[in-house]
């Protein structure tokens, strides 16, 4: 059964004349433990996608299930205790406070979930995992672009939410640390049990899921599964000839 599903959903800005569809009747379900890119032109869609499966927008029209909730169906505050507990976000710009240590960012969803006993233990753990054991009291800005990517997403895992949602998480990143947070987010699927969507412009980075959601013009023109035979090169190959559907 899916985790995430999402029926015929659009997202419409602006009225009239100056009416820009943003997302026109996706339809995709995602199972857990599936880790899928959403690839696609610029101003295809794919952050308007990432944000109204994460509650962050309201569609125009459709429904986006998630874990059995209708997310249509919430107020503001069932909203948030949703989004707080059942999923984690990564964003390209990484979100950290300045001037809370990298253990302190990592413990604020926890403490603002009302588990402060336990928030300090399980951040210091999560830090660990993603290779930041020896970083815990250091701010955001004594860190590398990459180490601060992977306190953002210590501090999506603490929660063992359901699914965690990844918006461009490489793209402010250089190729070493892109190729480490990519890895962690293969191993938040493989051996932490999580779900993950990512939006992706760098078919290398998508080579990382195990299925792409290609959007153009705010519709799905083509939805793979790769497998252990699917190359970059042939990859880039498929995105480009998406993009010209």
């Amino acid at each position: 059964m899916a985790i995430l599903q999402t029926e015929n959903l659009s997202k419409v800005y602006g009225r009239g004349s100056a009416a820009v569809t943003a997302l026109d009747q996706v339809s995709l379900g995602v199972e857990p433990g599936e880790f899928v890119a959403i690839m696609g032109p610029s101003g295809c869609g794919k952050s308007t996608l990432l944000h109204l499966l994460g509650g962050l927008d309201t569609p125009s029209s459709g429904r986006v299930r998630l874990d059995g909730a209708d997310l249509a169906t919430l107020d503001d505050t069932a909203l948030t205790v949703l989004r707080r507990k059942k999923i984690g976000f990564v964003f390209q710009f990484f979100n950290l406070i300045p001037v809370l240590s990298a253990v302190e960012n990592v413990m604020l969803p926890l403490v603002l979930d009302g588990q402060a006993p336990a928030a300090d233990a399980r951040a210091r753990e999560w830090l660990t995992r993603v290779g930041l054991g020896d970083r815990l009291g250091n701010r955001p800005g004594e860190l590398s672009g990459g180490q601060q990517q992977r306190v953002a997403l210590a501090r999506a895992l603490v929660t063992e939410p359901a699914l965690i949602l990844a918006d461009e998480p490489t793209g402010n990143l250089d190729s070493r640390g892109a190729e480490e947070m990519l890895r962690f987010l293969r191993k938040a699927v493989d051996d932490w049990g999580r779900t993950v969507v990512m939006v992706t412009h760098d078919a290398r980075m998508a080579a990382y899921a195990g299925r792409i959601v290609f959007l153009k013009d705010g519709t799905v023109v083509d939805d793979t599964r790769l497998t252990a035979q699917t190359t970059v090169e042939s990859l880039m190959e498929k995105v480009e000839t998406a993009a010209q559907r």
